[in-house]
């Protein structure tokens, strides 16, 4: 099992917990020095009360990072999309284990799409994955406050995990 540093200070109790265990019981796991999770089919050592998402596929090994998406899986089979830099407390209840993929997670107008590579043309972001008409259509890519308009329906983009996108009519629509 891989180790990360950052113990936590003035932890009591047990040194080490699987928070597997404790989500199939429903309880909560208490902060400890040492967390044990599942991801994927490996269990790891995790020295800190929280983690991200790209700490999370570090330890899994799975490089670059960008190329993989990673989801928390939950007590009842509940699964959240992990961002690379999303903190997860490993003390919240419920939270059984975490899985990877090659591809990436990504939003457009809030859903969420996934895609085998990140390497997509505007032109496949719109027809396959918004399933809109690429000509009566701008994709916009979201970068908190900044809006990217990409016109050229061949231009190649690298998604990132967790991109956000929204997709704009080039018509008025008619109002009733």
């Amino acid at each position: 099992m891989a180790n990360v540093p950052q113990a936590p200070d003035n932890v009591q109790g047990e040194e080490e917990v699987d928070i597997e265990q404790y989500a199939a019981r429903g309880e909560k796991p208490p902060p400890v020095r040492t967390y044990v999770v599942r991801i994927d089919d490996a269990r790891y050592r995790v020295n800190a009360l929280s983690i991200t998402g790209r700490e999370l596929l570090a330890l899994a090994n799975k490089q670059p990072p960008d190329a993989y998406s990673i989801q928390q899986i939950l007590r009842g089979g509940e699964h959240r999309v992990i961002c690379p830099d999303q903190k997860i407390d490993l003390t919240t209840p419920g939270v059984e284990r975490f899985a990877t993929r090659a591809g990436v997670t990504f939003y457009i107008d809030q859903e969420e799409e996934f895609a085998p590579t990140p390497t997509l043309t505007v032109r496949e972001i719109l027809t396959t994955h918004a399933k809109v008409d690429a000509s009566q259509t701008t994709l916009v890519e979201l970068r908190g406050a900044e809006q990217i308009k990409h016109t050229d329906l061949d231009e190649v983009l690298t998604v990132k995990p967790c991109m956000r996108f929204a997709v704009y009519h080039n018509q008025p629509t008619p109002v009733s």
